[in-house]
């Protein structure tokens, strides 16, 4: 059953290759919609161990233990290949792992005459290749990229450099690596090389004593990276957009103070590569721009409003832009300007996110007493509904995953068909649950037929045909993680994992999908380098 996943459909967009993710579990879904969960089992006794293994979200054909005991995870974090029929982890010992969801023999990721180059690594999204950082073993730093082949492990030093950061990425058709290297001065200029090695080519110009690029994104297009530079005048940050092939460096920003080396990182590209939307400085105030990704005047998308923007979302299909002010007020705003929508008047929102479908909005609100309640608001404006009962206080624990890529504990989370809202809240005696509600508001569902422990941390998500919640808590044993599968309605409960695997003194970590399903709502922020914070 499990070569079955083969065939498995793509991945949804936003989880891009590459990310890795944290102590979660991953879904890979085939052409039958036979679900299978692959998920991280830690050792609480030894937590720089842990097992990976797979099970259909029945509860049938497995568990299946897919990491290999010889060579050790070193940390709880593994990504998926972009056909998902397989996964990457980090061994103890051992570097970069490719294990097969069929249970095959591992890939163990070659680092030819290098130092282990544990941390962040790219899987080119044509699934050939993983790229990684090293070092010599003279150098002090991690100062050369490796692209090794996923089928055998070999591996090939691409580039040598003085000390490269690990935001580096693979370009969508998975022909060149951006990334940034030191000048040796304290700065940093950015660079492509194809990805089985050539002549790196500097895509910034000489910048001004002093200067350095401190950020960059790759559009989605693949056809462009903009980046961040003080490259005219040291400490002046512009932002600047230039082909992957170089050439002209074209400046998005003139005339907009974009402050200090921290605030340029808050920017976004829309999905289909047309815009760039960013913060800068007005008046003495931060508010939020657009402007065309091939140049031109940026245009303010938070004229008249008096408050800082902070955080910020763009729609899946790049026509709008919703933020929130620094007084805790949400809007929504066409992409090109001239059409800002007060969404929600309520001073103190503690985070949203975007249906799917790009229809409506939801967001987080405090009520008396340390609670909350998540309502729900038309993006073109309208009268919002509060979709969870004022006796059940939604989990406001959110740790967002600080990579360049946005990430958060998934704790409330919308199905991909933009029908019904999975949360975990805990009750007026402080015990959790998981619970389920339409987006058109009504009837909550406890999804949970057995409470879990007091104050203990709660963990949702929803299979990407928008069926069955699955979630983490302990309501088989104490203090231990379980993983459960449930319609998304309401109805039986299904253990997933095992006496076996999950004893006393270990647990399974927390969760996501693959194809990722859901969307999450970011809680609570306190990482300011992240546009949503």
């Amino acid at each position: 059953m499990l070569n079955q996943l083969s065939r498995v459909i793509s991945m949804f967009l936003i989880l891009v290759v590459g990310l890795t993710i944290t102590g979660y579990f991953v879904l890979a879904q085939d052409e039958s919609l036979d679900t299978y969960v692959v998920f991280n089992h830690v050792d609480m006794s030894n937590p720089r161990t842990s097992g990976i293994y797979t099970v259909n979200v029945n509860g049938s054909n497995g568990p299946l233990q897919l990491t290999n005991d010889q060579l050790e995870t070193s940390n709880h974090t593994f990504v998926h290949s972009p056909d998902n029929n397989s996964i990457y982890y980090t061994g103890q010992m051992s570097g970069v792992i490719h294990a097969y969801l069929d249970g095959s023999d591992p890939v163990v990721m070659s680092q030819p005459n290098t130092r282990s180059g544990r941390g962040r690594y790219v899987i080119s999204p044509n699934g050939q290749n993983v790229v990684l950082r090293g070092s010599t073993f003279t150098a002090g730093s991690m100062n050369i990229l490796i692209t090794t082949s996923s089928d055998t492990g070999a591996g090939t030093i691409i580039y040598e450099g003085s000390g490269i950061l690990e935001n580096f990425e693979v370009t969508p058709d998975s022909n060149y690596v951006i990334f940034q290297d030191s000048d040796g001065h304290g700065g940093y200029n950015l660079f492509q090389i194809p990805i089985m090695g050539g002549e790196a080519l500097q895509l910034n110009p000489r910048l001004a004593a002093g200067g350095s690029v401190v950020g960059f994104v790759l559009s989605p297009t693949g056809e462009e990276v903009v980046y961040v530079a003080d490259q005219n005048f040291d400490d002046v940050f512009e932002f600047f957009a230039v082909s992957i092939q170089g050439g002209e460096a074209i400046p998005l920003s003139s005339g907009i103070d974009l402050g200090n080396r921290y605030i340029p990182k808050r920017f976004q590209i829309t999905p289909d590569g047309q815009h760039v939307i960013f913060n800068g400085n007005l008046e003495g105030r931060r508010h939020l721009f657009s402007v065309p990704i091939s140049g031109g005047e940026a245009v303010q998308l938070s004229e008249g409003i008096p408050a800082r923007v902070t955080r910020f979302h763009i729609t899946s299909d790049s026509q709008r832009v919703v933020f929130v002010g620094n007084q805790g007020d949400l809007y929504s705003a066409s992409v090109i300007g001239g059409d800002t929508i007060l969404l929600a008047e309520v001073n103190d929102i503690e985070g949203f996110s975007i249906a799917p479908d790009n229809s409506r909005v939801l967001y987080m609100i405090p009520l008396p007493g340390y609670s909350h309640a998540i309502n729900i608001v038309d993006i073109n404006g309208g009268e919002p509904i509060q979709l969870t009962p004022d006796n059940l206080r939604p989990l406001s624990d959110s740790l967002p995953y600080s990579e360049e890529k946005r990430w958060a504990q998934p704790i409330a989370v919308i199905s991909p068909d933009s029908r019904f809202l999975v949360f975990a809240a805990e009750d007026q005696n402080n015990i959790p649950g998981v619970y389920s509600v339409s987006l058109n508001g009504g009837d909550v569902v406890q999804l949970n037929d057995r409470p879990g422990s007091r104050d203990f941390n709660v963990f949702v998500t929803i299979t990407a045909d928008s069926q069955y919640a699955i979630y983490i808590l302990d309501q088989e044993f104490a203090r231990v993680s379980d993983i459960y599968s449930v319609p998304i309605q309401g109805g039986d409960v299904v253990r997933l994992t095992t006496d076996e695997i999950v004893s006393t003194g270990s647990n399974a970590t927390a969760i996501a999908l693959v194809p990722q399903g859901n969307t999450w709502i970011p809680l609570i922020c306190n990482d300011t380098a992240l546009p949503y914070c």
